[in-house]
């Protein structure tokens, strides 16, 4: 559809106050920069193949601006994603070297997301090397002391006899003790 077609779809008749008003208020429109790229949206929306070429060369562009925009977003994503992969990789390394199996680094990689410090490998190898440190059974040099209870030969037979008895060494037993 060329301009000329545009045009005469507009009917040839006196306009009304109403319609000469609507044609201000679109003629302010489509001079203030803040509202001009909506009006030619909207020219384009009634009539796509309007030629607006202010509005068609900068849709292009921002297509084009988009498009590589989420093209480079796709490779920073890529990149970041085998960045990860590869840090996994070298910490799960790490692990192996010092003896872990594939189920002890797959319990400690989920602590890691349980205590918020996901891809630190070495941080979390030195926790681990503390808590077996800390938890491995230690000895101190502590004996228990041991006790010996008293006999009580005789206590069943007669008990009155076993008491005076016991209550007679223990007296001598003092006495002994203060002479010395």
């Amino acid at each position: 559809m060329a301009e000329d077609d545009f045009i005469n779809d507009i009917p040839q008749t006196t306009m009304t106050l109403e319609q000469a008003n609507i044609l201000r208020m679109a003629d302010k429109l489509a001079s203030d920069p803040r509202t001009r790229r909506d009006m030619q949206a909207m020219i384009k929306k009634i009539h796509p193949e309007y030629p607006i070429p202010e509005y068609d060369m900068s849709s292009m562009v921002e297509t084009r601006i988009s498009e590589f925009e989420k093209k480079q977003q796709e490779k920073e994503e890529a990149l970041r994603k085998r960045e990860i992969e590869e840090r996994v990789a070298r910490g799960r390394g790490l692990f192996k070297s010092e003896g872990f199996t594939e189920e002890e680094i797959a319990g400690i990689e989920k602590r890691m997301v349980d205590f918020e410090v996901p891809q630190d490998y070495e941080k979390a190898l030195g926790w681990v090397k503390k808590e077996r440190e800390f938890s491995a059974p230690r000895n101190m040099g502590y004996e228990p002391p041991t006790f010996s209870m008293p006999k009580f030969e005789g206590l069943d037979k007669d008990p009155e006899k076993w008491a005076r008895e016991e209550s007679h060494r223990a007296i001598d037993d003092l006495i002994r003790s203060r002479a010395q």
